[in-house]
């Protein structure tokens, strides 16, 4: 197969372009992540996920529940945390508690 200097010159500079964004990301220049990806990773490098949470209530004579997405991570304390944060904070705006 004979090339000419175009076709040469194409697939070299095809490499290069290649070889440079490899090189990129390879070394975390260059970071591709996917905008539906619900994982993340906090400032203190631990896995922090979304999470569907189920909060249940008492109201009328009847259980009702509301479903909050939270951050949930390593720490069994700010999850707890945030769990007890969210389901007073519905609890206020269902007007089952008052202040």
């Amino acid at each position: 197969m004979v090339y000419n200097n175009r076709t040469a010159f194409y697939i070299s500079l095809a490499s290069g372009i290649i070889g440079m964004l490899y090189f990129a990301f390879a070394h975390e220049w260059l970071i591709i992540q996917s905008p539906f990806d619900i994982t993340t990773i906090s400032n203190t490098g631990h896995l922090v996920v979304k999470k569907n949470l189920r909060l249940i209530y008492w109201q009328h004579d009847q259980w009702k529940h509301e479903t909050q997405e939270i951050l949930w991570t390593h720490d069994l304390g700010k999850n707890i945390y945030q769990t007890i944060n969210a389901w007073l904070t519905v609890l206020d705006e269902e007007d089952i508690i008052h202040k």
